[in-house]
């Protein structure tokens, strides 16, 4: 399990990997005129910041939406991390009554498929969170 806030130099490494990091896939490959389209984030505060700078640069039409995670990423909290950011974007993907949701931890997918039953929740995404057990 590899996570960004277990290195010695989290903001250097927060800022490289945010700043270098391209988008997993282009919506505007997906979303067409009149279509509404949002990120919905619950990364930690000191990566604030960079995510709407990111946001800006690779996905301009996006709303983006920052959420606020009860529990600090890291190996130790991970499980818990994903329960609660799952329940936060549940909250908003039904909000909205989003069709279609992506997200790339395979935790929190499994999670929102049963708290947003009327949306079509798609992992896609890298291995970053290789070893990320359902539960413990």
């Amino acid at each position: 399990m590899r996570c960004l806030v277990d290195h010695p130099n989290h903001p250097w490494v927060t800022e490289w990997y945010y700043r270098d990091c391209k988008p997993l896939l282009d919506p505007r490959l997906i979303l067409m005129e009149g279509d509404e389209g949002y990120i919905i984030t619950c990364r930690a505060p000191d990566g604030k910041e960079i995510t709407k700078t990111w946001c800006k640069k690779y996905a301009p039409g996006l709303r983006l939406i920052q959420l606020k995670p009860k529990f600090k990423t890291g190996a130790a909290t991970i499980i818990d991390w994903c329960l609660d950011s799952a329940k936060q974007k549940a909250a908003v993907i039904n909000k909205f009554r989003l069709d279609v949701y992506f997200d790339d931890v395979p935790n929190i997918v499994r999670h929102l498929r049963r708290f947003c039953t009327s949306t079509k929740i798609i992992h896609y995404g890298h291995q970053i969170y290789e070893g990320l057990d359902e539960d413990k």
